[in-house]
């Protein structure tokens, strides 16, 4: 009987021994997968060696069972040791940011491929000024400055300049920003990664992906993916250069231009929700749909988003468009809030409709809030409810041919 006992743990250890060898000696291999593998074949192997198909005893062959478990449970312990020992860390993301906040400068390129193609260049400056020279017809800019709670906008085109009030607190204004609030979660990507000398990770819950350099630890392409109703949005942020020469003098409006101030945070006016439908129904006498107003939440619509695409048609050039614009609104002018002086002006008029878009969203907003979409295959003139909310005690409700009536009670659906 101790002759049999002592066989059987000779025989343990010598497999243990081989066990631990396999184990170890793939430990500091560089590729986890293929080390897994080569653990499992040779555990395999082990358990097809002779010694160990024929144990002296039924105590030996419950011994080499309960190893053939370890072994497994080895692969497992390796799997998750190997993935930890060669997938980067959040910590080591932490560092990338880090590297980021020191940046006073930068210049990148920003592709915005989806329903609004695009390309800008932006120039950011820390801790608060971004400037985006857009590459479309009038070189159109874009400068936010984030402590100010400005948004200067300015073409080549037009002799004025509009400054809209932004939020003051946006900390977020650039994607460089973005990275470094505190919300970000940044985990190292289990997909396979195109681009040599990076790490990449996935940041925004899957959103975004950040490819950043091994040398710099500093980002050199970064991805944020967003669904806008049935279609896909990507934007890429692209050929990043750090701490870049960028003079003041970058981020500062143009002298001797007419300066227009308004504020995007204002409350929309009923007026302004009349002249974004007034245009839609002088570019399109369709039906509407019942996805008018539908968009990522209940708070974020893709109704502007549409108003803007009928009225700048991309195929087009910036004059052509103000062609086809001025011969769709030349009989409403007044309704869509635009003088017959700045109706000769191409900037002033695509800058009134770009606002009414905006506008727009911010109805689509507040209604779905507080009311609702009933228009689903009302035609544009018809003198049937679009959409009604609620503005304190009161029914509002708009209608097809652009008046808007109290109501004892929100109407029903068409």
């Amino acid at each position: 009987m101790n002759d049999r006992i002592t066989t059987s743990s000779e025989i343990n250890d010598e497999f243990e021994s081989r066990l631990q060898s396999a184990v170890w000696s793939v430990l500091s291999d560089p590729l986890p997968r293929e080390a897994i593998e080569r653990v499992t074949s040779r555990a395999m192997d082990l358990e097809q060696e002779e010694s160990f198909l024929t144990p002296a005893n039924p105590i030996s062959a419950r011994w080499n069972q309960r190893w053939a478990k370890v072994a497994a449970l080895a692969v497992c312990l390796l799997l998750a040791f190997g993935l930890l020992m060669t997938l980067p860390s959040s910590n080591a993301f932490a560092q990338v940011v880090a590297n980021i906040s020191k940046l006073a400068t930068a210049k990148f390129t920003i592709e915005n491929i989806g329903e609004s193609n695009f390309i800008a260049e932006a120039s950011v400056k820390a801790p608060d000024l971004l400037r985006l020279d857009f590459q479309l017809p009038g070189r159109p800019v874009n400068i936010t400055n984030s402590r100010a709670g400005e948004l200067i906008s300015f073409d080549s085109l037009s002799s004025q300049v509009s400054i809209n009030e932004i939020p003051n607190a946006n900390s977020n204004f650039d994607i460089l920003q973005a990275l470094q609030t505190h919300d970000v979660q940044a985990v190292a990507s289990l997909e396979e990664n195109s681009l040599s000398g990076t790490e990449l990770y996935d940041i925004f819950n899957g959103q975004g992906k950040v490819w950043v350099d091994l040398e710099t630890n500093l980002p050199i392409r970064i991805e944020m993916t967003q669904l806008s109703g049935s279609k896909v949005n990507k934007v890429v942020y692209r050929d990043f250069q750090w701490n870049v020469p960028l003079d003041d003098n970058l981020f500062m409006m143009p002298a001797d231009r007419d300066v227009v101030r308004s504020s995007l945070l204002a409350a929309p006016k009923e007026s302004e929700l009349v002249a974004a439908f007034a245009i839609r129904q002088a570019f399109s006498q369709e039906p509407y749909e019942a996805s008018f107003f539908d968009g990522n939440s209940s708070d974020i619509s893709n109704a502007g988003l549409r108003l803007g695409q009928l009225a700048y048609d991309r195929t087009q050039n910036r004059a052509q468009n103000f062609q086809r614009q001025s011969s769709k609104l030349k009989e409403i002018w007044e309704i869509v809030g635009i003088t017959l002086v700045e109706s000769n002006d191409p900037s002033l008029v695509q800058q009134r409709i770009d606002f009414l878009c905006m506008k727009l969203d911010q109805w689509s907003g507040l209604i779905s809030r507080t009311g609702g979409w009933v228009g689903t295959g009302v035609r544009p003139g018809e003198p049937k409810a679009l959409c009604w909310w609620r503005d304190g005690s009161r029914v509002r409700v708009l209608l097809a041919d652009l008046t808007i009536l109290d109501a004892d009670q929100p109407p029903m659906f068409q």
